[in-house]
């Protein structure tokens, strides 16, 4: 009776010992924040006094300029204006990995006490966590949106960050000020969005 009980006891460590040394070799790296955090830091507060051309930062809650400039992202199926997906790629039982970046974002409002400044750019650094999704999120969805939609979903990984409509971030960029006032920015001098506190104004979302 010991040596079963022996036997179904190494049993479950040799499982458990080959699950987490799985777990480790196909896990997928972390993205760095660390671009986005030093631009943001080079940033200075929008004023009276800001100039045309200056890196600035600003607070505000994130709304949509129009009611359909918006993503859903993949997996937790968020309302967003701004969509970043991650995808490390492996097609059969080969631990090797191709990683798949793809960025999306919408012109946004931000929106602080009724001051709105429109927020338009083609590039951004996102200083976020990536969202948390659902155990029954599809990932296949997200695959085949960064065109891999082969990949082998029980081996690859995935994530998905995303800037929230009705959420409160901080956003720096280059200010324009004419012919209305808004921040730009695009792969050259990208955007920084970056989350100040976790909080949605789902009333008011659309």
């Amino acid at each position: 009776m010991n040596k079963i009980r022996v036997i179904l006891l190494i049993g479950v460590a040799i499982s458990l010992l080959y699950s987490l040394v799985q777990a480790i070799v196909l896990r997928m790296p972390g993205r760095s924040r660390e671009a986005a955090r030093k631009r943001f830091a080079q940033a200075k507060w929008l004023d009276a006094d800001s100039k045309d051309g200056a890196l600035v930062k600003l607070t505000g809650k994130v709304r949509t300029r129009e009611a359909d400039e918006r993503f859903v992202s993949p997996l937790a199926e968020i309302r967003c204006v701004a969509l970043h997906e991650r995808a490390l790629v492996r097609r059969g039982r080969s631990p090797r990995g191709q990683m798949v970046e793809k960025l999306q974002i919408k012109p946004f409002i931000l929106d602080e006490d009724g001051t709105k400044v429109l927020v338009d750019a083609s590039h951004a650094l996102l200083d976020l966590p990536p969202a948390t999704a659902p155990k029954s999120a599809d990932v296949r969805k997200l695959f085949a949106d960064v065109g891999h939609d082969d990949a082998n979903p029980k081996t690859s990984r995935c994530e998905e960050t995303v800037v929230e409509i009705g959420t409160i971030v901080s956003v720096a960029g280059t200010l324009v000020t004419s012919p209305e006032l808004k921040i730009v920015g695009d792969e050259a001098n990208p955007i920084v969005i970056r989350t100040e506190r976790a909080h949605r104004d789902l009333a008011n979302e659309p």
